[in-house]
């Protein structure tokens, strides 16, 4: 169920992971985990690269250049504070937040980097990092500790500020926590945040929140044992680069990008390249359940429950569509191990309807898909490899798909999609043209 939470003035949604028996049998119809469809009654990326011949559809999609540039090693922070110097200890005997605070006010109005030394630094409470301009880092070997299921969140809440190099642990959680403050790591509504090199190990809810942030980079970071997705993006987040990342054993999906009619905004231009996503034994490897010009290119995906991408218009959350989305060269194995859920390997579900975004008429069904150069090796549970669910797909392009596995499957189920809305050329299946 999708869950609002105050926190000040604002609310904040997100969409909870489907519990196992929500997913049961859900797919058998055309059904999302989570939603329930309309049933069907009808039988290298650049700006403006091209979706297909269909129509003559473009993509929009517009690479996030400034956080790009983040990935580019810089010069050293002017202005540098070791959090020990200021009472912290090595040893997790004290919470770290005092000497944190300390730490940060030291540093000039322009901000600068706090060094943790090689330790255990206990954590009580939320860290906030509301000052412009600092960043946290750990040496080798720095180890944050929360104590608290309810408050292990970071929360990067200004512009510029930066953490990178840590080992974050976290309390094992008896179930799934939806607050704000239980994501380990929380990029809040701020502007050109790096979140880097960082290992996860377990998180109540989410490993990395991207909430309505703007020009963000998550990259090298390793998130494991999560109780939600590994990393996710919602509330309009913009011009975002998720790069290099490995997401192992999530609660929920690997990596997803959600946007909920609710609150009104679109997370768009979104590049997901490079990460590994391992053992997402609950759900999915890659979703877009509500999105505008997303790119999902050469990543690795080794078994998931259910799809190994994801795309969705989804009714009982209520969100918006997957709109110019690119799912180009990526290798998918073991994709939709469960016997019970058929999604496929590429699984897309769009609505019937549109929703009205800031004045402008937005549909509710799937446009602008373009599939390209993936790989995909078997799908165990599912009876087909690609599937979109219903008719709700506009200006579909799959172009170069490299398909193994059982020869009894059906490569590409697009038999509800309209045939004018769908090109297929250059695919194969165990070595022999499908179209």
């Amino acid at each position: 169920m999708s869950t609002a939470l105050a926190l000040g003035a604002r609310s904040i949604r997100w969409r909870s992971a489907a519990g196992v028996g929500a997913l049961v049998g859900l797919l058998a119809a055309g059904c999302s985990s989570g939603s329930v469809a309309e049933p069907d009654t009808t039988s290298s990326v650049s700006p403006a690269a091209t979706v297909g011949t269909v129509t003559g559809a473009t993509s929009q999609f517009q690479p996030p250049s400034a956080a790009l540039a983040m990935a580019e090693t810089g010069a050293p922070p002017a202005a540098s504070a070791r959090v020990t110097d200021f009472g912290a200890k090595t040893d997790g005997s004290v919470d770290v937040a005092a000497a944190l605070q300390a730490a940060m006010d030291s540093l000039p109005p322009t901000g600068g980097e706090v060094v943790f030394p090689a330790g255990r630094y206990r954590q009580d409470e939320v860290i906030i990092v509301d000052r412009p301009g600092v960043q946290l880092r750990g040496e080798p070997g720095a180890t944050l500790v929360a104590t608290s299921a309810e408050r292990v969140a970071v929360l990067l809440r200004a512009d510029d500020t930066a953490l990178s190099t840590f080992e974050l642990q976290a309390p094992q959680a008896l179930q799934r926590k939806d607050a704000l403050e239980s994501h380990r790591v929380v990029i809040d509504g701020a502007a050109r945040v790096r979140v880097a090199d960082n290992v996860i190990d377990g998180s109540p809810a989410t490993g990395v929140f991207v909430f309505g942030a703007t020009d963000y980079l998550v990259t090298g970071n390793e998130v494991r044992n999560t109780l939600a997705d590994g990393i996710h993006s919602t509330f309009g987040a913009r011009r975002g680069a998720v790069l290099g990342n490995v997401v192992e054993h999530p609660g929920d999906d690997c990596v997803a990008v959600v946007s909920y009619l609710a609150d009104g905004a679109v997370v768009s231009n979104v590049l997901e390249e490079g990460n590994t996503c391992r053992d997402s034994y609950h759900a999915r490897g890659f979703s877009v359940v509500g999105g505008q010009g997303i790119v999902i290119r050469r990543n690795t995906i080794d078994s998931t429950r259910a799809a190994g991408v994801y795309l969705a218009s989804e009714d009982s959350y209520d969100t918006y569509a997957a709109h110019d989305v690119q799912v180009v060269d990526n290798v998918i194995s073991r994709a939709n191990t469960d016997p019970s859920i058929d999604h496929a390997a590429i699984f897309s579900i769009g609505r019937n309807g549109a929703a009205d975004t800031g004045g402008t008429s937005t549909s509710l069904a799937n446009e602008d898909i373009r599939l390209s150069g993936n790989t995909i090796t078997d799908a165990p549970a599912s009876s087909s490899f690609i599937r979109f669910a219903n008719r709700f797909h506009t200006r579909i392009s799959i172009v170069g798909q490299s398909l193994e596995g059982d020869p009894s499957k059906t490569a590409l189920d697009v038999a509800s999609v309209a045939r004018d809305q769908v090109e297929a050329t250059d695919n194969t299946f165990n070595g022999r043209p499908f179209a």
